[in-house]
């Protein structure tokens, strides 16, 4: 997550131009990549909209609850418009990863529909870190810290959630790398190495930096990447390398 209002609406306010381009650029030079490019683009940014809206609504109202509950929805919508850009996009065909992640959302769905009825009889406020002056996601930071009797579960399921969240990673790169999948035109013609994992990089070094930090940041870490992404992936992608 970004440091105030004015970098959550920039990051945005880039996110949304990124896309705006990419998208028109790829429909004009017939360019799939782009166009998926800028779809993720915009997927991402959704994230600082909510924060946006987050940090004009610091006296902890309901729109500060509801906008935090909405984060995990946005997430999880992220995988499933990925998917969908992908086969429309590269026509791609996969039949064991298309069972495979149906089975994954649809237990996806499961985790976030009860997530989101236990969330409901919270009480919660996504507010600046007392550390670094960043949200934290009040969803998650109430998660880590369930507890079932004596036992502190919370990251077990906070982990349940990041196994179901990494098919954004696979989607992000194309599932045209996976076997014995129907290889596009498009992503031959254009294949840019460093926009393909680029945002795997971003995920693997947070997850790398929590890990290291024992997972006393875990919450902060991981917002803060999604404000560096809205912003880097946009700009990597038109730089078309």
């Amino acid at each position: 997550m970004c440091y105030s209002a004015t970098t959550s609406a920039t990051a945005f306010a880039i996110s949304v131009l990124c896309s705006t381009y990419l998208i028109y650029s790829g429909n004009k030079t017939h360019n799939n990549v782009d166009i998926f490019a800028g779809i993720v683009t915009i997927m991402i940014g959704l994230i600082q909209l909510v924060e946006f809206v987050l940090w004009k609504n610091q006296d902890c109202n309901w729109i500060n609850k509801y906008a935090s509950m909405s984060i995990p929805v946005v997430l999880y919508l992220q995988v499933i418009v990925f998917h969908i850009a992908n086969k429309y996009l590269y026509n791609a065909k996969n039949p064991i990863y298309d069972k495979i992640f149906l089975i994954m959302n649809i237990l996806s769905a499961i985790y976030i529909i009860c997530l989101l009825v236990w969330l409901s009889d919270q009480k919660l406020c996504s507010r600046p870190s007392v550390s670094s002056c960043r949200l934290v996601w009040a969803p998650f930071e109430k998660l880590s810290n369930y507890k079932y009797g004596s036992y502190n579960v919370g990251w077990v399921l906070l982990l349940l959630g990041f196994l179901f969240y990494i098919q954004f990673g696979i989607t992000l790169n194309g599932y045209e790398n996976l076997p014995y999948s129907q290889k596009s035109f498009s992503f031959h013609k254009y294949n840019y190495p460093i926009r393909n994992i680029w945002p795997s990089i971003t995920l693997i070094a947070a997850l790398v930096y929590a890990i290291v930090t024992d997972g006393k940041k875990m919450a902060d870490i991981f917002g803060s990447m999604w404000c560096f992404l809205s912003v880097s992936y946009g700009i990597v992608s038109i730089m078309h390398i």
